[in-house]
């Protein structure tokens, strides 16, 4: 979900700050109450509304250099992957619970 636009934060900031209950504001605005609170929080402590960053990402596209050069992290983790099968299959792997197919 994409974080709600700077500008709607700053409306619905100068529309509590013009003295209209959060209630009101939050129905107005179609927000909630705690996201208008969060938004007070935020404001007060760092002086600007601004979205955080987005803590998702893609790993496909993430990259690391090594003495090589640059390799993807995808590929590493694919390396990892294999590493994982081979000791999984000479007893090391990890256990898994009991599911219902295995009833």
């Amino acid at each position: 979900m994409k974080p709600y636009s700077k500008d709607l934060r700053l409306r619905v900031l100068a529309a509590f700050d013009a003295g209209r209950p959060r209630e009101e504001v939050a129905k107005t605005f179609s927000v909630s109450v705690p996201t208008i609170k969060r938004w007070l929080k935020r404001r007060r402590e760092t002086g600007d509304v601004e979205p955080k960053l987005a803590k998702h990402f893609d790993v496909r596209r993430l990259v690391f250099i090594d003495e090589s050069g640059f390799s993807s992290l995808h590929d590493a983790l694919e390396g990892q992957g294999s590493q994982r099968a081979e000791g999984s299959r000479q007893g090391g792997g990890a256990r898994r619970a009991r599911g219902a197919q295995d009833r």
